[in-house]
């Protein structure tokens, strides 16, 4: 079978793929679909470090098609699944000391190779089963959802309070959507009109640019007591950070959410001087369960995103696009690659 591999930034290379046997506890696993989002495009063109030689594709659902014979439980042949893109390192497994300055997970598409390939071998416990009632094109947010719903476990306590939202990114709308299934306020803030405008048509009823206008418009609807808390999106985002320490009270909380892009800097000064709680998320496997759930009880709509379709031959074409789309820098667009059709 044939894949593609990133042998270098804008450098795709189509290989002929041997299917490997099977590993005590792995099943193999079809890909039907695959979501390139900003960080794909930005190991693509090298915006951010990656382990080239590298098969692409972060977030992908698939079909189980054939277990280790000591496999138990955790998957079964015919079942559709979403693969988790964050897995456990082995290499720093029980050693603290080897995690100073280094991650202790492997990212699929980046610092191993990712799912945009016809078969993958994975570990069983790294599948998320999906219900019949959720398709396999919205299941390819799970992930998304799983980073927003931690990143609200961060915070802490949030029904009837305003939350910040600095990026509106597919991360922030969901994050805002979640807001609001939870009894909370979300304040949503961006420097692209557009992006706020479809914000809005998403249910997002405090959606303002990152203008003059922005502390008068929180101290509006806050009564001057500005956010109980906020979240930055890390990844996609063209709103500096800062604004997060900004509109939000003193001793809250900060959330720094998302996959986080190379040289990710950050102006401590304001949060020091209100004496903010910083907390970084960017590993959600805890919550990928609760995230299907979500989408099962509709309690996420990610079918207004727009999103352009490929075929895994069409990759080239696929990313070419995407950079034109981005260039534009105003729309939420994506890009679906299908593997097998639809799953």
């Amino acid at each position: 079978m044939k894949t593609w591999h990133l042998i270098a930034p804008r450098e795709l290379k189509e290989f002929e793929q041997n299917e490997t046997p099977l590993k005590k506890g792995e099943a193999r696993v079809k890909i039907f679909n695959v979501l390139l989002n900003s960080l794909d495009a930005m190991v693509y063109d090298g915006s951010i470090n990656a382990s080239y030689p590298i098969i692409p594709g972060r977030f992908a659902v698939g079909k189980v098609v054939a277990i280790d014979e000591d496999n138990a439980l955790a998957a079964e042949k015919g079942n559709r699944v979403f693969l988790n893109p964050v897995l456990p390192d082995e290499h720093f497994a029980g050693d603290s000391t080897a995690l100073l300055g280094m991650e202790s997970v492997k990212v699929a598409g980046q610092t191993c190779d990712g799912f945009l390939t016809p078969y993958v071998n994975i570990r069983a416990e790294n599948l998320c089963v999906l219900p019949e009632s959720v398709s396999g094109e919205t299941a390819l947010y799970t992930y998304l959802i799983a980073l927003a719903e931690t990143a609200l476990d961060r915070i802490g306590e949030i029904k009837g309070k305003y939350i910040a939202v600095v990026g509106a990114t597919a991360l922030g709308v969901i994050l805002c959507q979640l807001l609001v299934y939870y009894q909370a306020v979300p304040v949503l803030i961006d420097s692209r009109t557009t992006r706020l405008d479809f914000a809005r048509q998403c249910g997002v009823t405090y959606a303002f640019l990152n203008d003059e206008n922005l502390d008068a418009n929180i101290n509006a609807i806050t009564g001057a007591a500005f956010a109980d808390g906020a979240i930055y999106v890390a990844s996609g985002n063209a709103v500096v950070n800062t604004v997060a320490f900004r509109v939000t009270a003193p001793e809250k909380t900060v959330v720094f959410c998302g996959f986080a892009p190379q040289n990710l800097q950050v102006n401590l000064e304001l949060a020091l001087k209100k004496q903010l709680h910083i907390i970084g998320v960017s590993d959600a496997s805890e919550n990928i369960s609760s995230a299907i759930n979500l989408l099962a009880n509709r309690a996420v709509d990610v079918n207004r995103f727009s999103h352009c379709t490929y075929s895994l031959d069409d990759l080239p074409k696929a990313y070419a696009d995407g950079a034109t789309e981005r260039g534009k820098n105003h729309n939420i667009n994506l890009t679906v690659i299908d593997c097998y059709g639809k799953l």
